[in-house]
């Protein structure tokens, strides 16, 4: 057992009818590069059975001087090979590069792209966390500084348009800050980089609002 990679001319290299890397091509290509060789004694083995085709050895790469850096064979139209390294992965991309093909994993993952870190599952909760802090401060500020510009005598009803755009804004204050707190918890119970920042930003958060609610008082 083990995982396999192909290079392939298919958009899907189990798929690759009409899309073959000829017999030729591959033979040809392994002549052009000093790299590669083909096996003197080794065949590939298909279901128990010995096949007529040979491995071909990726000759840089080895632990040792004359040790195989790296096998791959041509099946049915592809190149293949079994668990392969990180450099003979950026090998195999190079002679794709050369047969106009692509590397894909028995997944459909392509490489090298596939060998470039990944972000962490739900690292983005992190900065929209703080992002809505930040907004639902910066709105609860706005909304201060509105009723500090009201001079609507006491007693009397605000217009309606200023009522509602004050509930309104409220509102936003409330749901950004609720949302960067569950982003901000999510985020921590998932082990995210960053997630300390993020829960501290919303008790700033929640205590930069209270002052400004005591303001707005």
């Amino acid at each position: 057992m083990g995982y396999d990679l192909h290079i392939t001319r298919a958009e899907d290299w189990c798929e690759n009818e009409g899309s073959w890397i000829t017999h030729e091509e591959w033979r040809a290509a392994v002549d052009a590069d000093p790299e590669l060789r083909f096996s003197e004694e080794n065949s590939v083995s298909f279901d128990g059975e010995e096949s007529a085709e040979r491995l071909v050895e990726w000759v840089a790469g080895g632990k040792t001087p004359g040790e195989p850096g790296g096998c791959l064979y041509w099946d049915e139209g592809n190149l293949c090979t079994k668990n392969p390294g990180e450099a003979f992965i950026r090998k195999l991309c190079s002679i794709a590069d050369r047969l106009n093909a692509t590397v894909q994993g028995d997944d459909g993952e392509r490489y090298p792209e596939a060998l470039e870190p990944q972000p962490a599952k739900g690292s983005h909760r992190v900065a929209v966390s703080l992002a809505l802090s930040a907004v639902a401060v910066a709105v609860f500020a706005l909304l201060v500084g509105i009723a500090a510009t009201d001079h609507t005598p006491p007693g009397t009803p605000p217009p309606w348009g200023y009522a509602a755009a004050e509930a309104g804004l409220m509102l936003l204050t409330l749901g950004a800050w609720i949302a960067g707190v569950l982003l901000a918890l999510t985020a921590w119970f998932e082990g995210q980089p960053g997630r300390g920042l993020a829960v501290a930003a919303s008790a700033a958060g929640a205590g930069a609002i209270a002052v400004l609610f005591l303001l707005l008082e």
